[in-house]
């Protein structure tokens, strides 16, 4: 009797665990226009943006996070283009009228900026940014 109580704890648990989201807020515990939050993280996963201790920026590369379509870091681009009905945009630094450097290939769908930055045609780091 103890077991099946002890499984039904576990699988409570499990099933209450949030699962790794993107949406136009987040990218999993990191939330914009809040306080970073004191976590370690690797650093690999995450490039944040702070301002006077407010988030601003989340870049992942983590393939971990997905949006509620299932799109994620390796998603391909065509896929997330026929969902959101819109096309790609060049993604450049640009100094007035003089472009600087190009940085890939953008699709914004839910306020999310998928990257494809090699012109493979998959998501190579996605990006949400304080408007």
């Amino acid at each position: 009797m103890k077991k099946i109580i002890l499984l039904f704890g576990l699988l409570l648990i499990s099933c209450k665990t949030q699962k790794p989201s993107i949406t136009k807020n987040n990218i999993d515990v990191f939330h914009l226009n809040k306080e970073l939050p004191k976590i370690e993280i690797k650093d690999d996963d995450f490039d944040i943006t702070v301002s006077n201790q407010i988030v601003t920026s989340i870049i992942t590369r983590s393939n971990l996070y997905k949006t509620k379509q299932g799109f994620r870091v390796g998603s391909n681009m065509s896929d997330i283009e026929k969902k959101s009905k819109t096309i790609r945009n060049e993604l450049k630094i640009a100094k007035g009228s003089i472009t600087i450097g190009h940085l890939g290939q953008m699709i914004i769908f839910n306020g999310v900026a998928f990257i494809d930055e090699n012109n493979n045609n998959l998501v190579d780091y996605i990006w949400i940014k304080k408007e």
